[in-house]
């Protein structure tokens, strides 16, 4: 029996929680964007019980120094869905914290902590506090892993280029290896829009990959064989942004910039991609070293395109 489960026993009449597992949503992010820390709660008591989540964002090396603190950063209603109530014992109970980041928020990598507190934690009336005290049930370890990037990794001079990312859900492995290709892309400077991050409950999903693909400067196709099938069939999300995309790769294709990656795809070099990308240049993902030399293969595609856009369109911009 853990020494955290007596103690709480004995503090808390009988009640006790401890955190499963706990994680970030995104490993790089910019001002303006939200990070969501979640993670699984059990009730490892003796009894029906009820909890208080808080999540603290600090400074790595002096922990003190706090960027966010959901108990005094979230509004009172938000605050509200992060108490577990009456949770039966053995159960579990899975919450998810928002970190909006604000500009204020200066560059640079930063730690996150957990905490389970008992209820009184939760409410602002002293007097509930002269019968019960604050109890921390449990807590994770400072844990590194959230970056802040403002500027990225272009220059001064050079706006970061816009890339959208087009994908299939082949299995969560596959998702989470797409955020991560995202996260690398944030760190060198390129902005990318990526429905799991981007989509938010309630927008209509046409539009999104509309104004997606119209807002970028680059598109990138994950083309697993997966992907290359539903495109190729025109099934799902796939077939409707390759609806979309078919007719600007057909129409605009010295202005628009299509970059295929191979990531689970064991066809043959020829049949890789979906047909309407033809013979296009892709860039190969599929090998272990891929965040060496592929990824900056990929970013050389990138920034060379999007700098001789930047020249086209001062060209277009002259006058005699």
């Amino acid at each position: 029996m853990r020494i955290g489960l007596l103690r709480n026993l004995l503090f808390c009449n009988r009640w006790s929680f401890r955190l499963l597992s706990v994680k970030h949503s995104r490993a790089v992010a910019r001002p303006g964007a939200t990070v969501h820390v979640t993670g699984i709660v059990e009730n490892d008591g003796m009894r029906l019980g009820s909890a208080y989540v808080r999540v603290r964002i600090a400074d790595p090396y002096d922990h003190s120094m706090v960027v966010f603190d959901s108990d005094e950063g979230l509004e009172y209603r938000k605050k509200q869905s992060l108490r577990i109530i009456d949770l039966p014992v053995g159960a579990t109970f899975r919450f998810s914290v928002p970190w909006r980041i604000d500009a204020s928020v200066p560059e640079g990598v930063y730690y996150y902590r957990v905490e389970i507190w008992n209820i009184p934690k939760l409410f602002s009336d002293r007097r509930c506090w002269l019968r019960y005290r604050n109890h921390c049930f449990d807590r994770s370890p400072w844990t590194p892993g959230i970056e802040i990037l403002h500027q990225g990794g272009a220059t001064p001079s050079m706006k970061c280029p816009k890339a959208f990312i087009s994908y299939s859900w082949d299995s969560t492995e596959h998702q989470d290896w797409v955020m991560e290709l995202a996260d690398h892309l944030l760190r060198n400077g390129v902005d990318v829009i990526v429905d799991r991050r981007d989509l938010s409950p309630g927008e209509e999903i046409t539009e999104f990959i509309e104004r997606g693909i119209s807002e970028s400067d680059i598109l990138l196709f994950i083309c697993s064989e997966e992907y290359k099938k539903k495109a190729d069939a025109r099934l799902g999300g796939v077939g409707m942004e390759t609806v979309i995309s078919t007719s600007q790769f057909l129409n605009a294709r010295r202005t628009k910039k299509f970059i295929p990656v191979t990531r689970n795809n064991q066809c043959r070099a020829k049949d890789k991609l979906p047909t309407y990308l033809g013979s296009t240049l892709y860039v190969d993902m599929d090998v272990d070293d891929w965040q060496g030399a592929p990824l900056q293969e990929l970013l050389v595609g990138i920034f060379k395109e999007t700098e001789t856009e930047e020249h086209r369109t001062r060209g277009s911009g002259t006058t005699s």
